[in-house]
Order: structure tokens, then sequence, then C-alpha cells
């Protein structure tokens, strides 16, 4: 044996009908976010927010790019604020709707908020 490990980046899957297919996963592929520099990204954006103000003629075009985006983003998320309740509202009723006897469901359900109150 040489001492190399092959097998490490080849991680089990299913080739269909219980046959057994392996897959490469590369480590550099892989990304975590414990490991991304915020501090960078924070002083970048700092830096770049005071040049602007220091040139306000020659990056009036880019400020409203920026706002623009900011605009589309704030509309955006205020749709999805105003939408999720509808959402949620039926995701809980299509829960109650797969309830086969709704008292005793209801009775639990009052044993439960009795309990963790």
């Amino acid at each position: 044996s040489s001492g190399i490990n092959a097998e490490w980046p080849l991680r089990p899957g299913t080739g269909g009908e219980g046959n057994t297919s392996f897959t490469y996963i590369d480590r550099s592929l892989k990304f975590n976010m414990g490991s991304m520099n915020m501090i960078g990204v924070i002083v970048f954006s700092i830096v770049c927010g005071v040049i602007m103000s220091l040139h306000p003629e020659e990056t009036a075009p880019l400020m409203k790019v920026i706002q623009s985006i900011n605009d589309l983003t704030m509309r955006l998320v205020t749709l999805i604020l105003w939408y999720s309740p509808i959402g949620i509202f039926f995701l809980i009723a299509g829960q109650f709707a797969g309830v086969e006897d709704f008292g005793e469901m209801m009775a639990q359900l009052g044993k439960y908020m009795l309990t963790v109150r």
C-alpha cells in the first residue's frame, strides 16, 4: 500500500435499483460561511461610500443605480411581509384539513398550551 487514500473524495449514492454508485466530491468546492471574512466587506463598503460622497458629481449615476436597487429590494421585502400571513394561514389550514378527529386534536392542543404556558 502506498499510503494514499483514494476513497476520501467518493461518497456512496444510489445508482437506481439498489445499485451503489459513487459521486466524486471535490473538497475545494465546499463553501463555509464561518470562514468568510466579513470585516473586509464592511471596510470596502465604507471606503466606497466615503469616496462616493467626496465626488458626488462623478458618482451620481452610480448613486442612482444603488438607490434604484435599494427601492426595488424594499418593495420586494414589503410584498413578502404583506403576503406571508396568507401563505402561513393556508399552511395551517392544510394541516387542519388533514385531521380526522378535530375534537381530539383541539384537546391535545389545549393540553399542550397548558403545559407550555
